[in-house]
């Protein structure tokens, strides 16, 4: 699942906490979240949450918000979906994409997602 509601800082929002505060509300036993980025660069689409790197309080804090508004009612619990899309980060996102192979996407997403670059160690 992907929401697209993090800022242009890929930052949880207002409206990501309050639809995951509805959902709680709506007794929810377990929320999962939607893609959360590990690398912002290539990342499956605008609007994903991204935790690469050092957080600034700023950030801490939308993510504590975050977390807190998936656990508000009814003793719902919030597990992070961890994700990095890999080949099928989109040109929306980068003209260039990383992946355990260089093999684009067989579909008619590889018209949006081009073809990776190998990773390498």
């Amino acid at each position: 699942m992907t929401e697209c509601l993090a800022d242009e800082w890929s930052r949880p929002t207002p409206e990501l906490c309050r639809l995951y505060e509805t959902w709680s509300k709506g007794g929810t036993a377990l929320l999962i979240t939607g893609n959360v980025q590990i690398d912002r660069r290539y990342m499956e689409r605008p609007g994903n949450v991204a935790i690469d790197g050092a957080q600034n309080q700023q950030q801490m804090e939308a993510l504590a918000k975050y977390a807190r508004s998936g656990q508000k009612y009814n003793g719902s619990k919030i597990f992070v979906q961890l994700g990095h899309a890999g080949r099928q980060c989109t040109a929306l996102v980068s003209t260039t994409s990383i992946g355990p192979s260089d093999i684009a996407l067989q579909s008619a997403a590889n018209k949006v997602c081009g073809k990776p670059r190998k990773m390498t160690l």
